[in-house]
């Protein structure tokens, strides 16, 4: 079985471990299933851990197991792949777990894995995706490219079309679902329902890869090869395991301090920290993604490239602005954003 985590999941290992106690065994249970994954003839690395007595029903193929009385782990087994996707306390995988709900695992045309969010079973709200409004203006539908939208909408009649064109982000989740049922075919209805759920939330990349799944641009782990699943590469949501990185990871859970954490890079993001462009660039990632940690070491490079050249980083968010002079002072790199801030307010 090919092995692959979350980004964030070692995150949520040390946050256990730093709590100590049960929380710290817990987190220790962890470190061991790793190191399983270093001996292939230790058998499946997570045999022996009890599932937990509730099924999950939030997201398809997923198992969860107890690791002690109160903390949990989060996997999803899919076709020859499980991917370590979260751990904490009950409380804290539950909410990760409706937070999430609805998450497939899909592999794009890089053969890198990416979570499309997508309902289940329409009629049951329990298994429909649900996000609230992001109280934009305007229809919906202008939200996103037509390019896109007729990939849903082309057989549809008119007079359904110019309904679908009166949703907003004001329209219910009942509305939407109402529009959704008039239509027979049970894949265009729930993508159609999908995707105006995630345009109602200012979701436009939830939404393009709902429709991308639709037309098979990507594809569902269960509707690969296994040849296919073993030739899966790092991406910005899932990392492979690598021979020898439970020790690593042991040792830097143990020593690695909180500026350490968050300047730390796995592969994918240290490509995009290396790349030179020809112009403007945005990257864009789920929150938790690194997102930051990316940027501070762009400047960082660019700083060592440019050493009489000055790196500008603005932000509007005061408590993002303190932590990167924060990150950027640990990294001895003196900041600039007091001057920044006083030439700004003029």
């Amino acid at each position: 079985m090919k092995f692959d985590k979350s980004p964030d999941f070692i995150a949520s290992c040390r946050n256990l471990h730093d709590r100590g106690g049960a929380y710290k065994k817990a987190a220790d249970k962890v470190l061991v299933i790793l190191a399983k994954m270093d001996h292939p003839e230790a058998g499946f690395p997570l045999e022996g851990l009890r599932i937990t007595n509730n099924g999950e029903s939030r997201i398809k193929h997923c198992v969860k197991y107890d690791l002690t009385e109160f903390c949990r782990l989060i996997t999803i087994q899919d076709n020859g792949l499980c991917y370590l996707a979260f751990v904490g306390t009950h409380d804290e995988s539950d909410e990760w777990l409706e937070k999430n709900k609805g998450m497939t695992l899909a592999v794009d045309k890089n053969r890198s894995i990416k979570p499309v969010y997508q309902s289940s079973q329409l009629d049951n709200k329990n298994y429909r995706i649900h996000s609230e409004s992001d109280w934009s203006n305007g229809p919906l539908y202008k939200k996103i490219s037509k390019h896109y939208l007729n990939h849903i909408t082309k057989d549809l009649k008119s007079s359904y079309i110019k309904a679908l064109e009166t949703l907003t982000s004001i329209s219910s989740d009942e509305e939407i679902l109402e529009l959704a049922f008039e239509i027979e075919d049970v894949k265009l209805r729930d993508v159609i329902f999908d995707v105006f759920i995630h345009l109602k939330n200012g979701n436009i990349d939830g939404a393009k890869d709902r429709i991308d799944l639709f037309t098979n641009t990507l594809v569902t782990l269960e509707n690969l090869s296994l040849d296919d699943i073993e030739k899966i590469v790092d991406g910005e949501y899932s990392i492979s395991f690598r021979e020898y990185e439970a020790e690593l990871i042991k040792q830097y859970m143990k020593l690695a301090n909180f500026q350490q954490w968050m300047l730390f890079l796995h592969p994918e993001q240290r490509k995009i920290v290396e790349l030179d462009y020809d112009g403007p660039a945005k990257l864009s990632g789920v929150s938790g993604s690194g997102k930051t940690c990316v940027l501070i070491k762009r400047a960082l490079r660019l700083a060592r490239k440019y050493p009489q050249g000055q790196i500008l980083i603005l932000t509007l968010n005061k408590s993002l602005a303190a932590l990167i002079k924060n990150l950027v002072n640990y990294a001895d790199v003196k900041p600039e954003f007091d001057s920044c801030r006083q030439k700004l307010a003029y």
